[in-house]
């Protein structure tokens, strides 16, 4: 279910710490009715370069 290219040099044991923990988590907030659900959100900026 998990990505593993983020874990790249990350001891096997660190990297189910680390999606244990995860699921743990999310589960109260993304997990309902036995069933996973995507929580996506969109990040929207505007860079403006200030004139020296």
């Amino acid at each position: 279910m998990f990505d593993k290219a983020p874990f790249a040099g990350v001891s096997e044991e660190l990297q189910e710490t680390i999606i244990r923990e995860a699921v743990e988590t999310l589960r109260p907030v993304l997990y309902h009715d036995g069933r996973w659900y995507v929580d996506c959100v969109r990040i929207r900026i505007k860079a403006v370069k200030e004139e020296k």
